[in-house]
């Protein structure tokens, strides 16, 4: 069976400078008010189930969109940004500061390098494949991070790691994929 997914990021959160992967931010947009701008820009699609990261950036979005939109919410861990490990809640400043040569050291090796304490984004991408795997088909909306949104790209829509990574990811916009 097709598989239509109709993936967003979260809101824009109040983190600037922060290396916040799958720390606990806020958002600067209320919930009600994001889910109302991702259901306008729906249009006609509508969707069987809508996903979500368990992050509370995510999942109080994705709960608002999924009773406008009358279909089930499901809450997916594999649909987490990528885990900085240590460094999430640090400034990138103070960890170009203090951690250099491991901030160098990963950002040479980006894919299969690991932040302290934290996942690869090959690790991310495993993750997200699982999950997708695991979709019988239909159409659902998901909302997720940057990261996750990358990985389906990659997995989804036959874009390079270096592809995905130069494309911005924007904040409560919907990006289509199909499988």
């Amino acid at each position: 069976m097709a598989l239509t997914l109709w993936v967003a990021r979260h809101a824009e959160v109040a983190a600037d400078g922060l290396c916040y992967g799958q720390l606990d931010v806020s958002p600067r947009v209320p919930h009600r008010d994001a889910a109302a701008r991702l259901e306008a820009d729906l249009g006609a699609f509508c969707p069987e189930r809508v996903w979500t990261s368990p992050l509370p950036r995510c999942l109080g979005l994705a709960t608002e969109l999924s009773l406008r939109l009358a279909c089930p919410l499901s809450v997916e861990p594999r649909l987490l940004e990528l885990s900085f490990g240590a460094w999430e809640g640090r400034r990138w400043a103070d960890l170009e500061a203090e951690d250099g040569a491991r901030l160098a050291a990963w950002m040479a090796d980006w894919t299969g390098g690991r932040p302290p304490g934290g996942e690869s984004v090959l690790e991310l991408s495993a993750r997200v494949e699982a999950w997708v795997a695991s979709l019988e088909g239909g159409d659902v909306c998901v909302l997720s991070h940057s990261g996750v949104i990358r990985a389906l790209r990659v997995l989804l829509a036959g874009a390079s790691w270096r592809e995905a990574m130069a494309g911005p990811v924007p904040f409560l916009a919907w990006e289509r994929f199909r499988r």
